[in-house]
């Protein structure tokens, strides 16, 4: 093989799989319009029994869910619910660990989710975010593109002790 790169075909055979690839990758990235970097917020405080998690990203971070739209690309929000749920498993709850002691904590309960506007700062505190992700969601008429969207999520696991 070293012998036929180094020959003219070789060298044109290289050229045009290497230009195939690069017209294959781009057409791939597009197809899953995954975000270069996401930020993620995140508290953690136990309370008694329990450890709560509250988590905030973009709603767009979360791959391979068709979010229901309605005019330009609006969130109908009174629709997400189930799907919410469906992502915070598969793409939050699945990929955390968290321990107490040398034991690693239960599948945790997804106690809230509520999808916030880009604008929120309610996440600035433990309490700012717990009281946020936990409260009335947004109007259903609220026009809010899903790729603006955040998601702001409570998980609850069961602790021994808070200390």
């Amino acid at each position: 093989m070293l012998t036929l790169r180094n020959s003219p075909a070789g060298r044109i055979g290289v050229a045009a799989a290497m230009a195939g690839l690069a017209l294959l990758v781009p057409a791939s990235l597009a197809a899953h319009d995954i975000p270069p970097s996401v930020a993620i917020l995140a508290y953690v405080k136990p309370e008694g029994h329990t450890l709560r998690l509250v988590v905030r990203l973009p709603l767009e971070a979360f791959r391979d869910i068709n979010w229901p739209l309605r005019g330009p690309g609006y969130l109908q929000l009174e629709k997400l619910k189930p799907l919410l749920d469906e992502g915070v498993t598969t793409w939050i709850s699945n990929f955390v660990h968290l321990y107490e002691g040398q034991g690693e904590l239960s599948r945790p309960v997804i106690a809230a989710t509520q999808v916030s506007l880009p604008s929120d700062r309610s996440f600035t505190t433990f309490d700012g975010a717990f009281a946020h992700a936990t409260g009335a969601p947004l109007p259903p008429a609220t026009d809010l593109a899903w790729q603006q969207a955040m998601l702001d999520v409570v998980l609850e696991y069961p602790i021994a002790s808070d200390t």
